[in-house]
């Protein structure tokens, strides 16, 4: 509870600050998500994910993340109201963009 406190916080304070929140919840059979996982891994291992390719049923925009190395990995199991969950996140810190030479 903690944690969603403090992300609701930041994310009524700094809102201006976050380009985009792209948000997906679907339920899948464990052969779709260890495929969701493959295609994940692979996208990973290119320069850019693209999340419209990984969640093609979006009705979001698409938005495209370029990690860098390294990536940290967060991974939780939990039980909560009776189901056992299992969140993951990735964080990485973007590479700085390159600012235009002045004439």
């Amino acid at each position: 509870m903690t944690y969603w406190t403090k992300m609701t916080e930041i994310l009524e304070n700094y809102r201006e600050t976050h380009q985009s929140i792209f948000r997906q919840k679907s339920e899948l059979r464990k052969q779709e998500l260890a495929q969701f996982f493959t295609r994940l891994g692979s996208a990973l291992g290119e320069r850019s994910v693209r999340l419209k390719e990984l969640f093609p049923n979006t009705q979001q925009k698409s938005v495209n993340m370029a990690p860098t190395d390294p990536v940290t990995l967060k991974f939780l199991y939990a039980k909560e109201d009776h189901k056992l969950e299992v969140h993951l996140e990735f964080e990485w810190q973007p590479k700085p963009t390159a600012k235009p030479k002045k004439a």
